[in-house]
């Protein structure tokens, strides 16, 4: 580490605005980015590489330290249009307030080279979700809440917001990932970061037990 620079990113999520803030140098003050503006092109990254049958078991495993490089910039909402409109995923209802989504010739146009790929992940993300749900996995597919700001930035509506097919894609693949890193340090008897949850509160126990009763 003595002469190695690290490059460090945030992001800030705040109502009605989004901030990206990368400092370049050791020391320099971090400035926002434009979200169309992608300064770092490469990047350095631990990479969990999976081969996965049929039956969504995890016939190989890899990880090891890569590098990326950012081809695309896309959004949630820009792949979930053109995946529905390619006929490869089932619509999930309307795009968040104020989301302009492209004309479908236009999706295209610009992610038509992509096609394949995205057919192949949304494939594998129906494996790994069937493979999930028979282990008995719980999925709260429950809206979350999206906070509209009027003009002056005071908060004017909370409206539901459903995930789209994007969303679950990305969220399926961490999934994996992560159950495959937690068996790579377990197999190699290295100590992992985990949080532990305190028992549960014993009514909310029992109002539970009587709702799935």
């Amino acid at each position: 580490m003595k002469q190695t620079v690290f490059v460090f990113g945030l992001l800030i999520y705040l109502l009605g605005a989004r901030h990206l803030v990368l400092a370049q140098q050791p020391g320099q003050k971090p400035q926002p980015t434009p979200d169309d503006v992608v300064r770092v092109k490469t990047e350095l990254v631990q990479t969990d590489l999976m081969v996965v049958d049929r039956k969504g078991r995890f016939v190989d495993r890899k990880v090891y330290r890569s590098v990326i490089r950012t081809k695309e910039r896309m959004t949630y909402t820009n792949v979930n249009a053109f995946l529905v409109n390619e006929r490869v995923a089932q619509p999930s209802g309307p795009p968040p307030h104020g989301v302009v989504v492209p004309h479908a010739d236009d999706l295209r146009q610009r992610y038509g080279y992509l096609l394949a790929d995205f057919t192949r992940m949304h494939e594998l993300y129906d494996i790994l979700r069937k493979r999930r749900e028979a282990r008995g996995s719980i999925d709260f597919d429950l809206p979350e809440a999206e906070v509209i700001l009027d003009a002056a930035g005071v908060i004017d509506a909370i409206k539901p917001t459903e995930r789209n097919v994007a969303h679950r894609i990305i969220e399926e693949f961490m999934l994996a990932a992560n159950e495959v890193v937690a068996s790579e340090l377990v197999f190699a008897n290295q100590p992992g970061i985990y949080r532990v949850h305190q028992q549960p509160d014993p009514q909310k126990l029992q109002d539970l037990r009587e709702i799935l009763q």
